[in-house]
């Protein structure tokens, strides 16, 4: 995995583009914020005409660098163009100097394994980069210890939680504490939803429970369960169950396009399963290492 990260001299400051909200991308926000760093977001125009910070389903197609205000009025950046550095995302017409990221080929955390989760997140992306930064501007004070308060004493929960949460469950990072992690989890989730940590908890339960309950497909002899209808919190109890999943999930008006996607599984299932949906979905994606692919509809849902 490539640790060295681009320095460029003549800028005293990065200024960062930030793609999806999550967790991981809410601590990178506050740690550039504690540290005055500059920061926009990648915008995206939905199919209903408004602006917004991008989401997941199109981080990699923004084509605004900005804010969106309180009444939904877009706001343009001012930016340095040369001292950009994209964290998962992209947006037409710029080049970075850097890009923090870990989801598609070519990332400096694509395919890393589980004992690397903390160099391969973008949290600790990062954190290297702001330290190699920091080496060449000492006045910036940004040395090793003192970031290491700024990203939080649960900045390795973070990463690990993002980048590979199937693995940590299971154990296979080093420093995690799997009761923490689903109690970190769960927290933030709940927070996230705005819901009681009680109410949350028994969703989790009950989908547990319905996941256990969906039919088995195989892939290459590989079993993996199928959920036909939409379980709420099933991410969540994939993770605890720790069995592959495949489920759907609608469009919305910002993003009509129906997706289709793989949950948890070792590598070797979650590289069957994106060969076999090559000719069924569009945009396919994935990271075997990680654990996950997907995809979206473009043809009779009973097909995929």
């Amino acid at each position: 995995m490539n640790n060295n990260f681009n320095v460029v001299s003549e800028f005293t400051l990065p200024c960062f583009v930030l793609g999806a909200p999550d967790p991981e991308m809410n601590r990178i926000e506050s740690v550039l914020s504690a540290l005055s760093i500059p920061f926009s977001f990648a915008l995206f125009q939905g199919a209903d005409g408004t602006w917004a910070r991008v989401h997941g389903g199109v981080a990699y197609k923004a084509t605004e660098v900005g804010a969106i205000g309180a009444d939904g009025a877009v706001t343009l950046h001012g930016i340095q163009a040369g001292s950009l550095v994209f964290v998962e995302c992209a947006v037409g017409g710029l080049t970075p100097m850097e890009r923090l990221d870990h989801h598609n080929p070519g990332d400096r955390g694509y395919g890393a394994r589980p004992e690397l989760y903390w160099e391969a997140s973008s949290l600790g992306q990062l954190f290297g980069f702001l330290k190699a930064w920091g080496a060449q501007r000492p006045t910036l004070g940004w040395e090793a210890g003192k970031l290491a308060v700024v990203f939080g004493e649960d900045r390795l929960l973070l990463a690990a939680s993002d980048h590979c949460p199937t693995h940590a469950f299971q154990g296979r990072c080093p420093g995690i504490d799997v009761d923490a992690l689903r109690s970190m989890r769960r927290a933030n989730a709940a927070a996230f939803q705005k819901k009681d940590l009680e109410s949350f908890n028994a969703e989790v339960d009950a989908a547990v429970k319905a996941l256990m309950d969906c039919p088995v497909g195989m892939l290459e002899g590989m079993p993996y369960r199928i959920a036909f209808e939409q379980i709420p919190q099933l991410n969540h109890a994939q993770l605890e169950c720790g069995v592959a999943v495949q489920y759907t999930m609608p469009g919305t008006a910002r993003d009509p396009r129906t997706k289709v996607g793989l949950l948890g599984g070792e590598p070797a299932l979650i590289r069957a399963w994106i060969e076999s949906k090559h000719d069924l979905l569009d945009g396919v994606y994935g990271d075997p290492e990680r654990g996950y692919a997907g995809g979206y509809i473009h043809r009779d849902a009973s097909a995929v």
